[in-house]
């Protein structure tokens, strides 16, 4: 129990309830994000009607009924999704029918045949695993809680995030030389390393199932209950999930194969990271591997060459609903088998490897040396000689980069902000882009141009309507033919995305109408979209979490650098000296702002990279105030230098937090690392980071007034602490 308490301890508590809480938080948010709590609960409430009126086994029928229904209310989403769910249920057992005749007929040729081999065996194989579901009964139920459950893919890696945090719990323990005691009991070694593979199989079992459980239970507050007797297979993300199981057994059996892939990675790390007593060389190492694993995924196209590295990379395996709902089988010794099962079989024997490898070097683990011989020691003297050659500012940035392990931290951070920038490509509809299109053709006209636009659009739709009122009595007189016809019908159907886009034009029109009149500009029309995603309205859940990432980290280092210098007590030997406590004050001040810079220039740099190549984004020099969504920021400027001042707030921000976090760590020690008014308020700063381009210039006068405030406070206070 005592191990226990080595890792149930404050500040390790608060880490994982903050990946909880963020997990729970992100789930929320992405399912309000497009409709808000109001529109998510008239949702709600129009599919739980649906359902009562559809209800029902016999699907052909219902689904022509709503077909129909559809037709006087084409703009209703959740019919639409409606339609779409009966369209599968209606067809799910033509669709089983179909791949087994086409497995029989395929065994059945000569090609197949008379090779015999892998193929065929894998035909054979596919014909028998849907052979299994082909008499499944499905039902028409509310089943979008289960369905945004298993599609909620950032679930699997919080789970990650937080087994990570678990192992990095436990080998802390092993970086401090109180281990050297257990090395000079050898009867207690081995016994030792059994306590502690429990103790990793208990916490992430533990941890994983309650995030697990929580963001269940929230989807289904959300959407309501389903019924979980149900076989998985009504819903249709489970096609060809070929098991005939219930949803409700599926959601165990889907845990089960995550913790097992999960307690292996676990295991794998927490045996590599003793085997290397937790130094920074090997967590630095941990993390460049983490950082391949994502580039890796995010290159390799799925029908490439290179495929297999894409499907065992552990961003794959992570996710266990893709593995199910994707049929595959993997090629064992010319014997077909689940590719699912196979991962499940070899994380299992890894799991045993590694568990007996991690008992191993526990007992016959050799004390800490305090001064390393080899090539290591090697190594730390020739980083002493150079550091002693040195400058005070290089010795000072060695302290929290590599004594301290800001480069880790670092690191961790960077890649899990790649990960986030990566998943938050938006995608363009086609007729957004074909409005961009439009747009950039109008470009400099300005009003004159999109009020020529508009006019022209309203004429076509007059016209076409105009054709369609006379075409019945016209092809019944025979004046037309039923060609004719049939092309005004088609260019009919089409008025509802005309009126649509005669709407945009509109509300475009009497915004820029607006915007000459009160600020004297010349408009431009600009395409909104690439701009929307990039600085506007739907970057804000992006940069919302690349700058709670940016902020923690710059937090969390420069706490651990001033509290470990604070715990030293080796200001004072400085402010004895001749330069005195203020110029060392200076120079870790600005090591702190160098790490933040470097920082900001990393993940920013690589969140405007990736910006710029996704979204089209033409007439940059034109006035902000052409974008709609800036009519309340009043900023005139140009797009470019409001892109540029966006920049300067999000340096500015960290800046703020950096002094903020020396002068919180001065006062308070490493208290100020884990204590809940300073997470609490650097998650302010990111929030007010994501929703501030309203109050742009007044923001970034504020973060300048808290830097000013934050280094003056810092510096005297540093300076009573030895007088």
């Amino acid at each position: 129990m005592d191990r226990y308490k080595t890792i149930i301890n404050r500040k390790n508590i608060i880490i994982l309830v903050s990946i909880l809480i963020i997990c729970a938080g992100m789930f929320l948010f992405r399912q309000i994000e497009d409709t808000g709590f109001a529109g998510l609960r008239d949702n709600r409430k129009a599919l739980e009607t649906y359902v009562d009126v559809y209800g029902g086994t016999d699907f052909a029928t219902t689904y022509n009924m709503a077909l129909e229904d559809r037709k006087n209310n084409y703009s209703d989403k959740v019919l639409r999704m409606v339609c779409d769910k009966l369209e599968y249920l209606s067809g799910y057992e033509a669709y089983v029918d179909s791949i087994i005749s086409n497995a029989e007929t395929m065994s059945r040729r000569k090609l197949f045949a008379t090779q015999g081999g892998y193929r065929l065996k894998n035909i054979i194989r596919t014909m028998q695993d849907y052979q299994r579901i082909k008499d499944t009964v499905l039902i028409f139920d509310n089943d979008r809680g289960i369905e945004a459950f298993f599609e909620y893919k950032a679930l699997y890696y919080f789970i990650a995030a937080a087994m990570l945090a678990v192992v990095m719990m436990m080998v802390e323990f092993n970086s401090s030389k109180s281990r050297n005691i257990t090395y000079y009991c050898p009867d207690g070694r081995g016994r030792l390393g059994i306590s502690h593979l429990v103790q990793l199989f208990v916490m992430q079992l533990l941890v994983s199932a309650v995030i697990y459980a929580v963001v269940f239970l929230e989807a289904f507050a959300v959407y309501g209950a389903c019924d979980l007797s149900a076989p998985i297979q009504s819903t249709g993300l489970f096609k060809d999930y070929t098991f005939a199981v219930s949803r409700g057994e599926y959601i165990l059996i889907n845990y089960v194969q995550l913790f097992i892939i999960v307690y292996m990675l676990s295991l794998v790390l927490w045996v590599f990271l003793n085997s290397c007593n937790a130094s920074s060389l090997g967590i630095i190492a941990l993390c460049m591997l983490m950082g391949m694993e994502v580039l890796l995924y995010v290159n390799i196209e799925p029908k490439s060459r290179w495929e297999l590295f894409r499907k065992i990379n552990v961003v794959n395996l992570l996710y266990v609903p893709g593995l199910n709902t994707k049929y595959a089988n993997a090629d064992i010794f010319g014997v077909p088998f689940s590719f699912i099962g196979v991962i499940i079989v070899c994380s299992t024997i890894l799991i045993t490897v590694f568990s007996i490898a991690g008992v191993l070097m526990e007992a016959y683990r050799k004390p800490v040396e305090e001064y390393p011989s080899g090539i290591k020691g090697q190594l730390a003297q020739k980083m002493h000689e150079l550091l002693s050659k040195s400058t005070v500012f290089i010795k000072e940035l060695y302290k929290p980069l590599i004594t301290r392990k800001a480069l880790v931290i670092g690191l961790f951070f960077y890649v899990t902000a790649i990960c986030f920038i990566n998943d938050s490509k938006v995608h363009i509809g086609d007729n957004q882009i074909s409005d961009d299109k439009m747009f950039i053709e109008i470009g400099e006209k300005g009003v004159a141009g999109l009020r020529e636009k508009y006019e022209e659009l309203d004429a076509q739709i007059t016209q076409i309507l105009d054709d369609m009122s006379t075409a019945d009595s016209r092809l019944a007189t025979g004046e037309i033919t039923e060609d004719e016809y049939m092309s005004i019908y088609i260019r009919y159907m089409e008025v509802e995305n005309k009126n649509t886009v005669k709407l945009r034009l509109q509300n475009k029109l009497s915004y820029l109408e607006e915007v000459e009149a009160v600020y004297g500009i010349q408009a431009v029309v600009i395409p909104e979209n690439g701009y929307n995603n990039a600085i506007g309205k739907g970057s804000i859940k992006r940069e919302l979490i690349i700058g709670i990432l940016f902020t923690v980290a710059i937090w969390v280092i420069v706490v651990d650098y001033f509290a470990y210098e604070r715990a030293l007590n080796s200001g004072e030997l400085f402010y004895m000296m001749k330069k005195g406590g203020t110029w060392l004050y200076a120079r870790r001040i600005l090591v702190c702002l160098t790490l933040t810079v470097i920082m900001f220039l990393l993940v920013y740099g690589y969140d405007i990279a990736r910006v710029l190549r996704w979204y089209e984004m033409p007439f940059s020099g034109a006035s902000a105030m052409n974008l709609s969504f800036m009519g309340d920021s009043g900023y005139t400027g140009s797009i470019k230098g409001y892109a540029v001042l966006l920049i300067f707030e999000r340096l500015a921000v960290g800046i703020a937090v950096c002094l903020c976090a020396a002068a919180f760590s001065i006062r308070f020690g490493q208290k100020a690392q884990t204590g809940v008014i300073p997470a609490v308020g650097t998650a302010v700063m990111a929030v007010l980071l994501a929703f501030s381009k309203v109050w742009l210039i007044s923001m970034l006068a504020g973060f300048t007034l808290v830097m000013v405030a934050m280094a003056a406070a810092g510096g005297r206070m540093w300076s009573r602490r030895w007088e």
